[in-house]
């Protein structure tokens, strides 16, 4: 067969893919995949293997994949090697369920292994779920491999991603001084980690790292109402993030990235706040909600495609935080029942969305139990997450639901720039240059300058900037 007759072979065997159920899609795969010689190109066999796994996973159809993986490993070893994430991705899950912790080590180094660049938001995903997990010291450790192993020419004190892995080690510095306050060798450490990490080298940055370590909290809550005040919305989350979670880690041994990642939820939407600009604001006016500020920000938030394990620090955490609120006077009673009342319909969305992928997100019932939810409550629903590992369901005979499965990566651009378009307007003149500078790094200068100008109309966002971010593809 010629190489032109490859290529139409391969073409219209994907017209049809396309066009089929995902039961049909999956006989398809397996009848290509079992042939003597595949009709496929490369590129089109990794997109039906691609659509095909997610398919199965979403149903927790564990032995179907199995299949697809060995014949994969058989026949088609390169191929194999493109799903190989996946694969360590879902067994990851599984031993972060079984918690089985000596598993995991094994598991990273495969990761590092593998024989071209891990994406970056995959290595973040497996840090946060160590870190829910409550297997902190092993996401650390992973952070410091991950920087350690950059080379010089690579280092960026302005890239996201090393941002991240540098907050990891921060957070875990800081918890490991607050549970030794009287050991002078883990206080000397963190010095040395505030080196290591550049901190030292600003001397704003530098304060800021030890006022997050040495500062009480009823001084971090001060300084949380004080950057509101001045519109400092966004540096007020951490501030915000260490006292929340110090008192987590002493009440509740609850990790500090844990509860920050909660605490980061509640400032954004204290954001929300009408009165957050008012000069004698006080805490009892700045965290009230009412249930339209939080279904927005809900709404936004999965407009904006979070990630489940981000919906659920969202959901399952908040309750925490206004217990935390609670315990210190700042808000009533029935301001956390309002807010379980509130949050329930956003739950349940959550639980029908991940339906049968429910076990690898359990980790919210590793953490302290919220004060309106009862024990019985919270063990029933810790036992409806975990049940769903053994549970399966066929896949559709509907060509209609293999759409969701196919997703249109303009679109989700555009729901995340019409989230950033909201949160933009909302902000100061200093807050939107720091976010724009992010931006032009993300999207490029043009985008960014085009979303400035946009800043006033976010309703034009869709119409207008979408079809500049097509062109303007992210710069990684």
């Amino acid at each position: 067969m010629s190489s032109a007759q490859e290529n139409t072979a391969s073409s219209t065997w994907l017209e049809g893919f396309q066009q089929a159920a995902p039961s049909q899609r999956h006989t398809l795969l397996l009848e290509q995949l079992q042939a003597e010689q595949t009709v496929l190109d490369a590129e089109a066999l990794g997109y039906a293997v691609a659509s095909v796994n997610q398919m199965l996973a979403h149903h927790n159809l564990y032995a179907e994949m199995k299949v697809i993986t060995n014949l994969l490993k058989q026949r088609y070893p390169e191929q194999y090697q493109t799903i190989l994430p996946a694969v360590l991705m879902l067994e990851f899950d599984e031993a972060l369920a079984d918690r089985a912790p000596e598993r995991l080590s094994a598991l990273l180094e495969q990761f590092f292994n593998y024989a071209e660049p891990i994406p970056e938001a995959l290595w973040l995903t497996l840090i946060d779920r160590m870190s829910y997990h409550q297997y902190g010291d092993q996401a650390a450790n992973l952070a410091r491999q991950l920087l350690d192993r950059l080379e010089e020419a690579d280092r960026n004190d302005e890239d996201p991603f090393q941002n991240r892995l540098r907050e990891t080690l921060l957070l875990d510095g800081i918890q490991t001084c607050w549970r030794n306050p009287d050991d002078a060798a883990i206080q000397s450490a963190y010095d040395d980690l505030i080196v290591s990490l550049g901190f030292d080298q600003d001397p704003e940055i530098r304060e800021i790292v030890y006022q997050q370590r040495d500062a009480d909290m009823a001084t971090q809550l001060n300084v949380v109402l004080e950057k509101f005040s001045k519109r400092a919305t966004y540096s007020a989350i951490h501030n915000g993030q260490m006292a929340f979670g110090r008192w987590m880690l002493d009440q509740h041994g609850l990790n500090l990235y844990t509860s920050a990642e909660i605490m980061s939820h509640a400032v954004m939407l204290w954001r929300q706040n009408p009165a957050r600009e008012d000069a004698g604001l006080d805490l009892k006016t700045l965290v009230k909600l009412d249930s339209d500020q939080l279904d927005a920000y809900f709404e936004a938030y999965t407009q904006e495609s979070g990630s489940p394990d981000e919906l659920l620090t969202l959901c399952w955490g908040l309750p925490l935080v206004y217990d935390w609120l609670y315990e210190l006077g700042h808000v009533p009673a029935e301001a956390r029942s309002e807010l379980k009342h509130w949050l329930e319909p956003h739950q349940q969305q959550v639980v029908e969305e991940l339906a049968q992928a429910l076990w690898s997100y359990d980790f919210v019932h590793l953490w302290p139990r919220p004060s309106q939810v009862t024990g019985a409550e919270f063990e029933a629903e810790s036992r409806q997450f975990a049940a769903t590992r053994n549970q399966s369901e066929p896949l559709s005979d509907d060509p209609a639901d293999s759409a969701l499965f196919d997703e249109d990566e303009d679109m989700l651009n555009e729901d995340m720039l019409g989230f950033m378009m909201q949160q933009l307007s909302q902000l100061g003149p200093e807050e939107q240059e720091q976010l724009l500078g992010m931006m032009a790094n993300e999207f490029g200068e043009d985008a960014a300058d085009e979303m400035a100008a946009l800043i006033s109309d976010p309703s034009q966002v869709i119409t207008e900037f979408g079809e500049l971010i097509k062109k303007q593809p992210p710069s990684h």
